[in-house]
Formats: C-alpha cells, structure tokens, sequence
C-alpha cells in the first residue's frame, strides 16, 4: 500500500490502514503520560515525525502491524504517540531525557513503577512482539510465544 493511485490518491487500503493506524495511537502529551504511569500501565511511546524516513519504515513495518496491535492490547499497553513534526518542546524535553536530539525513539514502560526502555532505532515486528511478550504475567507469557 504504499503507491499513489492516479491524481495523487493513496489507495484504498493504504487509507483504511492509516484510519486503523490513527485509532490504534493516543496522541502523547506530559498529562496522558502521567496518568497512565500513575495507573500502573505499561505505556509505549513512538516518537515520529512525518519527514522522519526511519519512523515512517518503523511504523509501517513494526509498529502499526497486525500482530503488533494484538500483542499491544494482550499486554494491556497503551500506544502514544509523540509526533516531532513540529518539533512541540515537550517532546523535545522527552528525547533530551533520553540521551536523543531526535526521531525515531520508542520507548517501553513497564506495568507499575520503573524507568522505561529505550527501544532499538531500527525496530522489527519479532522484537515488539518479543518486549510485549516480557509485559504478560508469567502465566501467560507461555501461552503467547510467537
């Protein structure tokens, strides 16, 4: 879905999937983040921004995935997303944290307290699925192994 159809129109299915994909993702803010971390969920943050080429690739191939969006959902983890286009100060303030001056960045905070993982650069499906997977109780994380 990533070619243009005549008059410059994306196709069909590549609307429909950024619809699902626009659902899917809570926009970030300080407050959201806040008041996820302080009901104890497990929150993922992907910082993007629509000129960012390596976002663009991690979100089409890792991120906004079918079996991504499931594990997400498994897991109880809320999906953000920090939207850099703009370069909005508060974000700013978050990569900087981070040790980052930029995008992409993605980071894991785990259920209840605890300091979050900052994901590799270059993200895949199986290494989603994989941190998710590390979220379930142990219970479950037997029955989910991909």
């Amino acid at each position: 879905g990533l070619g243009l159809l005549a008059g410059g129109l994306p196709p069909p299915e590549s609307v429909a999937a950024d619809q699902q994909s626009a659902r899917h993702w809570q926009p970030y803010s300080v407050a959201r983040l806040d008041s996820l971390r302080a009901e104890g969920q497990p929150v993922l943050i992907n910082f993007t921004a629509a000129w960012c080429i390596t976002c663009q690739v991690n979100e089409r191939l890792a991120l906004d995935t079918e079996p991504v969006r499931a594990a997400l959902a498994r897991a109880g983890v809320a999906p953000l997303k920090a939207d850099w286009t703009r370069r909005d100060p508060s974000i700013a303030r978050l990569l900087e944290q981070h040790g980052r001056s930029g995008v992409p960045m993605t980071l894991l905070y785990p259920r209840g307290a605890g300091s979050p993982e900052v994901l590799p650069t270059v993200l895949t499906e199986s290494l989603l699925l994989e941190r998710l997977a590390s979220l379930l109780p142990a219970p479950d994380r037997i029955n989910h192994q991909p």
